[in-house]
């Protein structure tokens, strides 16, 4: 007599229907524990700026953060959508220096940053904005200026600029080079700080001009230092994410703060600080 052999059933439609639902409703769990962790740290983010001390220190020039409601038009805050305008969000002063652009192929993009989730201004190809004349500090004023920012590739970078490019020490620019460092330059004249970048990782980087020298740091970090004096850059050319005439940024922007003093120790830690504790970088 042969053994009956019981095989298993297969699912029924509604089984597999539960079966679809419950992955349904997990995917959407998960979906949304990343959206609220994502706003989570843009909320953290916003108020760390609210709170941090870039208002409290004077002689501020313009502010650019890409967290706050206000960095942007609304309809164009959002991921890949084109930027004509980043605006400043300096609160000392009520005559604001926008950065604008209104060419759709040299508009950056609206982005999200890979290391911590928030918006960042993202720049590739022939992308820049515009800055009103004199923004960058000119003439032979101090300044010290902090960039939160990262390269996606190394090359001619221009993160800030402005000045009579290709005229000697008439110029006020910053930029990545070719390796992974970074440049003030005068145009031929020059700090260099070598070694001081990674690709998609954002630094801390602050300049500082004082009339008879200009210092570099990088997270906190001395990276260099070059006596210099009688600076006689313009007050044209002004611009984010490009320099000169070729060197554009292929790269990502979180942050720039331009003051036209040179900020002492404690003032400069102090912006550094709230720097990298909103954009969870180790400052030294």
């Amino acid at each position: 007599m042969l053994k009956q052999i019981n095989y298993p059933k297969a699912f029924s439609l509604i089984e597999l229907s539960i079966v679809i639902l419950i992955i349904g409703i997990l995917v959407a769990g998960v979906t949304q524990s990343s959206r609220l962790i994502k706003q989570v740290r843009l909320m953290s983010a916003r108020s760390l700026t609210l709170s941090s001390p870039v208002p409290t220190i004077k002689n501020l020039i313009a502010w650019y953060e890409s967290t706050s409601e206000k960095s942007f038009n609304e309809s164009e805050a959002s991921d890949q959508s084109l930027l004509s305008a980043w605006f400043d969000i300096n609160f000392q002063s009520s005559n604001k220096n926008n950065a604008t652009q209104t060419i759709d192929t040299n508009k950056p993009q609206y982005s999200f940053d890979d290391n911590t989730g928030l918006p960042i201004v993202k720049f590739t190809n022939l992308d820049f904005f515009n800055l009103p004349d004199g923004t960058v500090p000119f003439n032979n004023t101090p300044y010290t200026i902090f960039f939160v920012s990262q390269p996606y590739v190394f090359g001619g970078g221009g993160i800030l600029g402005s000045g009579s490019y290709g005229t000697n020490n008439a110029t006020n620019a910053f930029r990545y080079d070719g390796s992974n460092g970074i440049f003030n330059y005068w145009f031929n004249v020059d700090l260099f700080l070598p070694n001081t970048s990674s690709l998609r990782k954002n630094n801390v980087i602050s300049f500082i001009y004082d009339l008879a020298k200009r210092e570099g740091y990088v997270d906190g970090v001395l990276k260099g230092s070059v006596a210099s004096a009688n600076r006689a850059s313009t007050a044209i050319n002004n611009t984010i994410g490009s320099t000169y005439s070729v060197e554009y940024l292929n790269g990502a922007i979180g942050e720039i703060i331009i003051f036209d003093r040179a900020l002492n120790t404690e003032e400069r830690k102090s912006i550094e600080s709230y720097l990298g504790k909103k954009w969870s970088i180790k400052i030294n």
